[in-house]
């Protein structure tokens, strides 16, 4: 699955972007993969909260870690 969603991309920026060489279509292929793998983690987790009922409580968590200031 992921290979075809990339794939698509893929094909569709290098119609939109023939000026693009190997290297920055590598670039841009690795960064289409790690979005890809990094919204299937979150689905399933989201998906195993959601079973065990600690879906609420996930996001509680989520949000209090997500949004502190550093400084």
């Amino acid at each position: 699955m992921k290979e075809l969603i990339v794939g698509k991309s893929m094909s569709l920026i290098q119609k939109q972007y023939p000026e693009y060489d190997d290297v920055k279509l590598a670039e841009i292929r690795y960064g289409l993969a790690s979005i890809y793998i990094t919204i299937s983690k979150t689905i399933i987790i989201c998906l195993i909260a959601f079973i065990l009922g600690i879906l609420k409580e996930l996001i509680i968590k989520k949000m209090e870690t997500g949004h502190t200031k550093r400084e």
